[in-house]
């Protein structure tokens, strides 16, 4: 049975299109999914789509796959570009002369402190540690200068790894310190206070907050009837079937079974109906997190606050920024930005929990190529499905893959029901006509003993394979509709 995903996505870029792209990857995948539904043209250089390229050549247009046979760096990364002007990009970042410089600031996050505190924007109060500085003195530090709770974190990590909040002892602070230290391998570490407040992710693009998400901590909900095991795995069900969260699903280890023995439950205890039990102290999407889209109803402040530490970092020009933000018992609404993400992640804005997911990826393309914006994939159901172009990069003789160009002009989406079942070499004639007419779709079997042809393009193609097969082929159309559902490059018999 298929778990049931938001109705807010995106028609246009639904989990099925996504194809084999989940988790990080969606980032480049959903930019060039993008791009190549305008017309542009998508070179892929690597099977993790972490560099490929975006032009406007007009070679012919076919739906069979061409291969470029180099070895290229391994520098992660794609193009952009119309006419003679072209873009680096490395997931939604483009790379110039600017990149690795306004990389490392956000990366690094006492620079990017530094930055956001002589702009003004409010940061946690704390500080950071070298390597060199031992244990001892960062706990002097902390008991001197800052107030519990506090939060420990490294330097330079992503996706939480290494970060616990309110920490609310100096014997819990001792521990904890140890762990990321010598366990976990952070020697460079910050030690700041913990900031109340609801977690927000703002993508900032060009100066404006385009998407806000409020990020809640692992959880579940009871129903009256169900183990907190049983909980977990009906979320985590719900999760697979989001291409963003399916590789972050919520695991039981240490800090969850803390927590609900904190709450007083179990794996075993089953939670009252509409009871809400949080299984992690910090938000991350990765660890469990939910996402929940407000933009429209997002405060003003928050998304000001945002922009202005995007504007903070000189030649920053998109950046997801973590932002804490919550209004006060005197109706005073106050935040604090927490972290600078470069290289932001876009599957959270386009595949939220509940709420509207939002097009970031056409903002980014309309950003860099603004000529193109008239021809917005919006109304397109189609999509190149990452895993068959996995399959070529896995035996190491393929550089780089071009994915067939789109013509210009309207798409058009038909189902063909032929009388009978198809042979084989038959099935292989109407592959091979679909090709030569620039058509993509499949062919495959129905349980009523008839065959089903999907076939998406212009018109007159659409209609000469229709000759083909009435008059060379002599198979009878017994019904013709119109095809609603997402349509893969290339013609695939099935």
């Amino acid at each position: 049975m298929a778990e049931k995903t938001n109705n807010d996505w995106l028609p246009h870029f639904s989990p099925e299109m996504a194809g084999g792209a989940r988790g990080n990857i969606l980032s480049s995948f959903c930019i060039a999914l993008e791009a190549w539904r305008r017309g542009l043209r998508v070179v892929i250089h690597d099977r993790r789509m972490r560099r490929y390229t975006i032009g406007s050549e007009r070679p012919s247009w076919r739906n069979g796959i061409n291969f470029i046979i180099n070895r290229v760096k391994k520098s992660p990364r794609f193009s952009i570009g119309p006419n003679k002007r072209s873009y680096t990009f490395r997931s939604s970042q483009v790379i110039d002369h600017f990149f690795k410089p306004t990389k490392f600031i956000c990366d690094n996050k006492d620079l990017a402190k530094d930055c956001l505190s002589k702009a003004k924007v409010p940061v946690p109060k704390g500080k950071r540690f070298n390597s060199n500085v031992p244990d001892k003195d960062i706990i002097k530090y902390a008991i001197k200068y800052l107030s519990f709770p506090l939060v420990i974190k490294p330097a330079a990590a992503s996706l939480g790894r290494g970060v616990f909040v309110n920490i609310e002892n100096r014997e819990t602070l001792e521990r904890l310190l140890a762990h990321v230290r010598k366990e976990l391998g952070y020697k460079d570490v910050i030690v700041e206070e913990h900031v109340y407040g609801e977690d927000y992710r703002v993508f900032v693009l060009g100066g404006k907050a385009l998407s806000v998400v409020k990020r809640i901590p692992a959880n579940i909900t009871g129903d009256g009837k169900s183990s907190v095991r049983e909980l977990i795995e009906k979320k985590n069900r719900s999760r697979r079937a989001n291409p963003y969260l399916a590789k972050g699903l919520i695991k039981i280890d240490q800090e969850v079974l803390d927590r609900l023995k904190t709450a007083g439950y179990n794996l075993d205890s089953v939670p009252q109906e509409g009871e809400l039990v949080f299984l992690r102290g910090k938000s991350n999407l990765s660890a469990g997190g939910d996402s929940i889209e407000i933009t429209d109803a997002a405060p003003q402040k928050l998304k000001k606050l945002a922009e202005r530490a995007v504007k903070s970092v000189p030649n920053l020009h998109s950046c997801g920024v973590d932002v804490l933000f919550r209004k006060t018992e005197d109706g005073k609404e106050t935040g604090v930005v927490i972290e600078l993400n470069y290289l932001a992640h876009l599957g959270l804005h386009l595949f939220p929990v509940k709420g509207k997911a939002r097009d970031v990826a056409a903002a980014i393309v309309d950003y860099y190529f603004p000529e193109s914006a008239g021809r917005r994939g919006s109304r397109s159901r189609l999509y190149f499905d990452l895993r068959i172009l996995k399959d070529f990069f896995n035996g190491g003789a393929v550089g780089s893959i071009v994915l067939p160009q789109l013509p210009p002009g309207r798409i058009r989406y038909r189902r063909l029901e032929l009388k009978g079942i198809v042979p084989e070499d038959f099935k292989k004639k109407l592959q091979r006509r679909a090709i030569k007419l620039n058509l993509f779709g499949h062919v495959r079997a129905l349980e009523n003993g008839n065959t089903r042809v999907v076939l998406a393009g212009k018109k007159r193609d659409i209609d000469s394979f229709k000759s083909f097969l009435s008059t060379d082929l002599h198979v009878e159309i017994v019904d013709e509709r119109y095809w609603r559902k997402a349509v893969a490059a290339g013609f695939h018999i099935m």
